[in-house]
């Protein structure tokens, strides 16, 4: 055997001994989702635009994550999804394994915040995985209702369900009476966006509030037989579908205040978004945030939507996050406006 012989023979060997004594680097990511459930927590009861969305990513999102996990809905209502939003950020695990589709007013809340809201969390460091869809909330009023433009209703008064105090159903309309001169008197005490819907409805009241989404999802024939009328839209401008029907800034002539009402109108950018708490390792949301916008550009999961009425403007996680800050950034003296047009008393119905 020659030296040469001898080398390679030694060399092949020392090769194969590195490969036999080193590991397979493997997906941690996979190993970690891998059999796993992903608890996804809703901040409204079922039945609702947020119920909506939500149960059409459980279906979907989990073929996209590596490791394919399943999903469980659970929704927990309470003071708009403030409840849910501390149940995130201070209880639930920080590994990846349960993320939240909240209030779009999750940011607006911590920054406009009232003594009576248990605000217990920093949106600013919720790992924020991406949008679906950004939502346009409206306040509607029903076909048989004595106003039909919002002109109307600063001169007749307009009788509106809501939920809660904190709720956007109270906030939005409660805004719109002080910056804008309306009449609207709310009465709380539904329980969700749906028993609010039902109440006007049935007669109980004139009008209520929704997203424009969640209405032509939910309720497609209020739409299409115009049996509803909307009166304001609140977002930073007017979306394509209601083009003659004004945004509250617009409304508003006193420049604070439409500063403020532009800080509330902001949510809509955040809209139908999914967070999971802060802590969660950076591979893990990595892979959360890339597989978010995988499902949001998959063919089945956009036909899924068009079928059933929902929307989809995506965003990704990063640049979502960038929208929050933003509006945490808010001059103390426009978030203290805000909270002054939109704090009220609780009044529950009869």
């Amino acid at each position: 055997m020659t030296k040469v012989e001898v080398c390679i023979l030694v060399s092949s060997a020392l090769f194969g001994a590195c490969v036999m004594t080193t590991p397979v680097s493997a997906d941690e990511v996979a190993d970690f989702y891998k059999n796993k459930r992903i608890n996804f927590v809703v901040g409204y009861n079922t039945g609702g635009g947020y119920d909506f969305y939500a149960r059409r990513v459980a279906a979907f999102y989990g073929r996209f994550i590596p490791g394919n996990p399943t999903f469980l809905v659970k929704n927990m209502p309470g003071v708009g999804s403030v409840k849910a939003a501390n149940h995130l950020y201070n209880t639930a695990a920080r590994d990846g394994s349960v993320i939240g589709l909240l209030s779009q007013t999750i940011p607006v809340k911590q920054r406009v915040r009232s003594k009576k809201v248990p605000v217990k969390y920093d949106a600013a460091k919720f790992n924020w995985l991406g949008r679906i869809a950004d939502e346009v909330e409206v306040t509607v009023v029903w076909h048989t209702a004595p106003v039909k433009t919002i002109e109307d209703a600063k001169k007749t008064e307009i009788i509106l369900a809501s939920t809660t105090a904190s709720g956007t159903l109270t906030t939005l309309p409660t805004l719109m009476n002080r910056a804008a001169g309306t009449k609207f008197r709310i009465v709380t005490g539904y329980k969700g966006t749906n028993g609010a819907m039902l109440a006007m409805e049935r007669g109980e009241t004139q009008g209520s509030g929704a997203t424009w989404t969640t209405l032509k999802s939910r309720r497609p024939d209020w739409v299409k037989k115009k049996l509803i009328r909307p009166l304001v839209q609140y977002a930073p401008k007017r979306h394509p579908e209601l083009p003659d029907v004004p945004t509250c800034i617009e409304l508003i002539k006193d420049p604070k205040a439409r500063a403020a009402a532009a800080l509330i109108a902001s949510s809509a950018e955040v809209g139908r978004s999914v967070m999971a708490p802060p802590g969660i390792p950076g591979d893990r949301v990595k892979a959360l945030r890339k597989a978010f916008m995988g499902m949001l550009n998959d063919a089945k999961f956009k036909a899924d939507m068009i079928k059933l009425g929902g929307e989809i403007s995506p965003l990704d996680g990063t640049d979502l996050q960038k929208i929050v800050i933003k509006a945490l950034a808010a001059p103390d003296d426009v978030a203290a406006l805000a909270l002054k047009y939109t704090t009220v008393k609780r009044k529950k119905r009869k």
